[in-house]
């Protein structure tokens, strides 16, 4: 499973929080609980449902104003240009995770 990075709430943050529920898996409350309690470095991370590419979170994260961890861009990007949009979850980790050379 992918997980994903958020950097910045924006300004709505309710919908951010719908959009965390449905990538996420996560009810009402721990969907809110993970966006009011940010980490260490002031980010947000979650894991990806089953089924659901970057690409598709990516998009609807900035469509809820959210802004997002450059590490998020970089591998949504990199699949929009060289990817079928049919990729799993898992083959980005993969990817994002051979690009960083670990």
């Amino acid at each position: 499973m992918a997980s994903i990075r958020i950097k910045e709430i924006g300004p709505n943050k309710s919908h951010v929080i719908r959009v965390v529920r449905e990538l996420s898996g996560l009810d009402l409350s721990g969907a809110k609980d993970l966006v009011d309690n940010k980490d260490t470095d002031g980010i947000i991370t979650f894991e990806l449902l089953p089924g659901i590419t970057i690409i598709q979170a990516t998009d609807m994260l900035h469509e809820s104003g959210a802004l997002l961890d450059d590490d998020n861009s970089f591998y949504a990007k990199y699949l929009s240009d060289n990817v079928s949009p049919k990729v799993t979850s898992d083959v980005a980790a993969e990817i994002i995770r051979l690009a960083k050379g670990q």
